[in-house]
């Protein structure tokens, strides 16, 4: 929530970067106050701050929070039972498929494709 102190709003006000998630929270809130104060108060100014917001948790999910996840569960391994995923297999987006295929090669592959890859760049830099 966005309540916080206020020499924590002061701070916040005065270029300090948040530390918790209520500091965060103010900080959206703010630019939200602010973006519709510049544009006014009407139905397409809340719609265009609730849109940035959701465009915004959006791009961030993809971006950040789902490449993060499937890399710690390659690293730590899957924790749904294989029959699960087998049925909801299916449902994945073939761009998401191919993408947790890649990993899976990548992982299996691992450092002799790297092996390889330099091989190859070290020789077109010096052909014998």
């Amino acid at each position: 929530m966005p309540y916080i102190k206020e020499e924590a709003r002061e701070a916040l006000t005065n270029g300090a970067p948040a530390e918790t998630c209520g500091e965060l929270n103010y900080v959206f809130t703010r630019l939200a106050q602010e973006y519709v104060q510049v544009k006014g108060l009407s139905y397409q100014t809340l719609n265009d701050v609730m849109g940035a917001f959701i465009g915004a948790l959006g791009e961030f999910q993809r971006r950040i929070v789902h490449p993060y996840e499937e890399r710690k569960r390659v690293e730590n391994g899957d924790v749904f039972d294989a029959k699960l995923l087998e049925a909801v297999g299916p449902l994945l987006r073939p761009e998401a498929q191919v993408g947790l295929d890649l990993l899976r090669r990548a992982k299996q592959v691992g450092a002799r494709a790297h092996q390889r890859c330099h091989g190859r760049v070290l020789r077109a830099w010096h052909p014998h």
